[in-house]
């Protein structure tokens, strides 16, 4: 069971490596800063809430 959860882990790993390469180009690469900014604010804004609570 474990091993199946660490090869999904690994594949899931490698799709967004993939993903990464393709989106890092000069062209992209200010798009890809915006979208790793906004993540992050999700996730600052998810702890605020969580720590509210």
């Amino acid at each position: 069971m474990r091993d199946h959860m660490q090869d999904a882990e690994i594949r899931v790993a490698e799709r967004i490596e993939r993903v990464y390469e393709r989106l890092v180009s000069p062209s992209r690469l200010e798009q890809v800063f915006s979208i790793l900014y906004g993540a992050v604010l999700m996730i600052e804004i998810i702890f605020y809430m969580i720590s509210i609570i």
